[in-house]
């Protein structure tokens, strides 16, 4: 599925989590659950299980409106940093267009 542009900047806007950083991350954590590349099945349902688990405890806590962990300083430098050039995209594209039409790159 193809994601257009404007989708993308209203969810940064919005500070929601980009896909793919989500799915990512969770991969991650999952495989160093698993502590190695071919685990036998009994490892990958034990895996499997201590995960629900985890999710369930992060349900139940947002449900009993718990606050989240906190989140690491460059992440929270990084996304404002994000939010603020999503937000003056307008201005560097309306700029660089004639740019674009002799391909000249410039990096912003």
């Amino acid at each position: 599925a193809v994601v257009s542009t404007q989708s993308t900047g209203d969810s940064t806007l919005m500070l929601l989590p980009h896909s793919t950083n989500i799915a990512e991350g969770w991969h991650h954590g999952f495989n160093s659950m698993l502590s190695c590349s071919n685990p036998t099945i009994w490892k990958f349902l034990d895996c499997l299980k201590a995960e629900q688990d985890l999710t369930d405890l992060k349900m139940t806590k947002r449900m009993m409106r718990e606050r989240p962990e906190p989140r690491a300083p460059k992440w929270v430098r990084y996304e404002e940093q994000l939010q603020r050039i999503v937000e003056s995209y307008d201005d560097y594209s309306n700029t660089l267009t004639p740019c674009r039409k002799y391909n000249l790159d410039f990096v912003i």
